[in-house]
């Protein structure tokens, strides 16, 4: 399946979980994330839009025991993170993602953990996003951290295409698989 083809046919997947599903998955999903992240001083996040895996829940736990947590902000084809102490800090920017406001810290990764958002994502650890490449390009430059994929578990696919410039993920956490 292409590219174009898996998008469409995971974000539709994605867009029809029930509200009931969608609570307890994303408990679950928090609850291993934090497994992983809690060792961690600071954690690379995502501010979910529509139908993503919404990670709230994680962030304000974390922000509680005093991590620092990151979030990106795109600038052209550019994208950066900063720290982020409130999640109030966030507010609407490129395609409407909420990204850190002005005045934030600029983080640099070194060996930290990333959680990042896909349409798809293969077992082999393969990626599928929006398609602009915005974590291809970061993580060339910055690959020597861990990177989490988050989905849930219908957004699973070992059959798409896959490009060399696209980067792995490290390890895939969804709801009824708890790593890959």
């Amino acid at each position: 399946m292409t590219k174009k083809e898996a998008r469409k046919l995971h974000r539709d997947l994605r867009d029809k979980i029930g509200i009931e599903y969608r609570i307890q998955a994303e408990k679950e999903i928090c609850d291993r994330l934090y497994d992983i992240a809690k060792d961690r001083n600071i954690v690379f996040c995502y501010a979910a839009i529509g139908s993503e895996v919404n990670l709230e829940d994680l962030y304000k736990r974390l922000l509680e025991m005093g991590k620092k947590l990151a979030f990106p902000k795109v600038n052209g084809k550019d994208m950066s993170f900063f720290a982020v102490d409130d999640l109030t800090k966030l507010t609407p920017g490129t395609f409407n993602v909420p990204e850190p406001d002005e005045g934030c810290e600029k983080i640099y990764p070194k060996k930290d953990i990333f959680f990042v958002p896909g349409l798809c994502f293969s077992r082999d650890g393969s990626r599928i996003g929006y398609g602009a490449g915005y974590y291809d390009r970061y993580f060339k430059q910055y690959g020597e951290c861990l990177k989490v994929g988050v989905c849930f578990n219908n957004q699973l696919d070992d059959d798409f295409v896959k490009d060399e410039f696209d980067i792995s993920m490290d390890r895939i956490v969804c709801d009824d698989i708890q790593e890959i």
